[in-house]
């Protein structure tokens, strides 16, 4: 499972250097943390911890994904460069930019270990889209393409979604097989982003209108479907869409072939799907004044408590989170009433991000900004779900 930063955050990002930042101490989960409130309420019977492992990306480092292969990629801070980076059973393989290059960013990896992400440059302010197929350092410079390009995500054929401008002020989404670009359907704004990708070809983002509205929308065979105010934050195997709130507008729900189901007053937050059609976020309860995570499944849902943050959910149903919304807690998942914390290698504060199937859970710790992954234990006899990009 993936959760992404924006491209133009990250740039922004490696232009001005990461820097740790300090902030009040991180509450812990109670192992019984769930509160009623009309909805089903978790009830951890125990907390165990687990260790994180560093990277050894380097101080300045973070996670952008982690497939169920084990790969881990990111992108790190070296001699005064980022590069991106693709992490596999404690062994970094560093992903350079290309010549006349001065960054990159790994973004994604599909199952077979294939890496897509961007190249740039400062002075020229161009930025390309990538590949490194199959983690080699050796990576393919698509190009401009129609303008600058980038490249979000990859499934297990290899297909990629990106974007490409046409001009300075018009990005246009694309899907591109061995580098030749297809420009989506748009909604005939100025910025189209699909940020999400299944093995099926189907693709879910979000795109403007002509006066600037921020719609969540979903390509099926390469045919658009406006989904309405909001933009994608999940798509799973079963091309089901999860659609969260935008510009401080719109309701979240789920799609499911034209069916939009909502989970209930008081959601404010979506923030992962499973193929399951598990959907974590956060909700306020009946009377709270404090945000509380939740896991929704099939109408029910379940509360998670006051100091859960989700972010993401696996295959499994181990929910992702964190203490704190904001950076400084600690990190924590959720698996049918038990909670396991992230230990930092370092410092106060753990922000995991995201998870695979196998319970790899990449993030970074804060106060020395190092990428880290934590192993959670075996869940034993968990039946998967098929599988989605």
């Amino acid at each position: 499972m993936i959760k992404r930063r924006t491209l133009t955050v990250v740039a922004a990002v490696c232009a001005a250097g990461l820097s740790a930042a300090s902030g009040s101490s991180a509450s812990a989960v109670s192992a019984s943390s769930g509160v009623s409130s009309g909805s089903d309420s978790a009830s951890a019977s125990d907390s165990t911890s687990v260790p994180g492992t560093d990277l050894n990306a380097g101080a300045n480092s973070w996670t952008t994904a982690v497939g169920d292969n084990g790969d881990v990629t990111g992108a790190h801070s070296v001699s005064g460069q980022i590069h991106g980076f693709v992490w596999h059973g404690g062994t970094l393989v560093d992903l350079p930019p290309g010549a006349n290059q001065d960054y990159s960013i790994a973004n994604a990896v599909n199952a077979g270990g294939d890496v897509v992400g961007t190249g740039g440059s400062y002075g020229f302010g161009y930025v390309h889209a990538y590949e490194w197929k199959g983690g080699s350092p050796n990576g393919t410079d698509f190009g401009a393409l129609y303008g600058n390009s980038f490249a979000n995500a990859v499934n297990t054929a290899g297909e990629i979604a990106g974007q490409s401008q046409t001009s300075l002020s018009v990005t246009v989404g694309a899907l591109l097989n061995s580098g030749v670009p297809t420009v989506l359907p748009d909604l005939g704004g100025s910025y189209t982003a699909p940020m999400y990708l299944n093995d099926a070809g189907t693709a879910a983002g979000y795109s403007l209108t002509p006066s600037g509205d921020q719609h969540a929308v979903v390509w099926i065979g390469g045919k658009l479907t406006d989904l309405g105010i909001g933009t994608a934050a999940g798509l799973n195997a079963q091309g089901q869409v999860l659609v969260a709130s935008a510009q401080g507008k719109g309701t979240p729900f789920l799609w499911t072939n034209g069916v939009e189901t909502t989970f209930g007053t008081g959601v404010q937050t979506v923030t992962g799907l499973n193929n399951a059609g598990q959907v974590v976020g956060t909700f306020l309860p009946a009377g709270s004044t404090t945000a509380h995570g939740f896991v929704w499944q099939n109408g029910q849902l379940t509360d998670l408590g006051a100091a859960f943050f989700p972010t993401a959910v696996n295959n499994v149903g181990q929910v992702l989170g964190n203490t704190a919304a904001d950076s400084y807690g600690l990190g924590v998942v959720w698996y049918q009433g038990q909670v396991t914390t992230l230990a930092p290698t370092s410092g106060q504060y753990s922000e995991p991000e995201q998870l695979n199937d196998n319970g790899l859970v990449a993030g970074i710790v804060q106060g020395t900004q190092d990428a880290t992954v934590w192993q959670l234990p075996a869940v034993s006899g968990a039946a998967l779900q098929k599988r989605g990009g």
